[in-house]
């Protein structure tokens, strides 16, 4: 096992015969694949701490209060260039979550490079595999904790995760709009003030006329 207490290790090559756990304090970089990978400390696919990549591991498991980096630079692209990946047991592996609702979440740092990621729409809805992997064991949404200090783009939906078919799914989300199926028309006249006003489809609409005395 090869345990990364500190520091950055970077995995760009193949070492598929060795377990990695990354512990608190340490951070796991590159593009290679690994063995059996236990995070605590942090996951950041790419070949160094600021670039977009695909880390593959033969299985993935995710501790309490380990974080996993997901660097955008388009986000209509592809998992693994658009945005960070991990690819687990080439796309049949399991993702094992062992951390906890409560103050022990796992964590995703959401990171835009500082910018504004290409085709990014903050009125648009987005969802992006970032672990690829067929079984999400012990999956629960509150297990996680999505960290949005690193995007530095406009945002006015909502963050979160889903499993669709064993791989995680970050989520954007824009509330939905809601209207009125009614429309009202009505006068009212009051001291020689007429006002004429109108709902429909959730606008209030006021038109005021004076009449001469």
């Amino acid at each position: 096992t090869t345990t990364i207490s500190a520091g950055n290790w970077i995995q760009n090559g193949t070492n598929n015969s060795s377990a990695f756990t990354v512990s608190g304090g340490g951070y796991l970089n590159g593009i290679g694949s690994v063995g059996a990978l236990t995070v605590t400390g942090e996951c950041d696919p790419g070949t160094n701490g600021t670039s977009v990549g695909n880390l593959t591991a033969s299985s993935l498991t995710l501790s309490a209060r380990g974080t996993n980096r997901v660097h955008f630079t388009n986000v209509t692209g592809t998992a693994g260039a658009g945005w960070d990946l991990v690819t687990v047991g080439a796309g049949a592996g399991t993702v094992t979550i062992n951390s906890t609702a409560g103050g022990n979440e796992y964590v995703l740092m959401i990171d835009s490079k500082g910018g504004t990621p290409a085709n990014w729409n903050s009125g648009n809805n987005y969802s992006w595999m970032i672990m690829d992997a067929a079984t999400l064991s012990g999956f629960a949404a509150n297990k996680f904790t999505i960290n949005t200090s690193l995007w530095a783009a406009a945002s006015v939906g909502t963050w979160s995760v889903s499993d669709s078919s064993g791989n995680l799914m970050l989520n954007y989300t824009i509330a939905a709009a809601t209207s009125s199926p009614y429309a009202v028309n009505y006068t009212v006249d009051v001291d020689n003030v007429v006002y004429d006003s109108q709902i429909t489809s959730g606008v209030f609409e006021v038109a005021m006329n004076l009449e001469d005395y």
